[in-house]
């Protein structure tokens, strides 16, 4: 049970940084364009 949850938060917590790392590259990438 324990490393379901483990395993389970450490998912959330990696998918929360890959969408935060994309919104920061596309607010960048749309700042060199303009």
């Amino acid at each position: 049970m324990c490393h379901d949850l483990v395993s389970f938060v450490f998912v959330e917590i990696h998918s929360l940084i890959l969408n935060y790392l994309s919104l920061w590259f596309f607010l960048f990438l749309n700042n060199k364009a303009s």
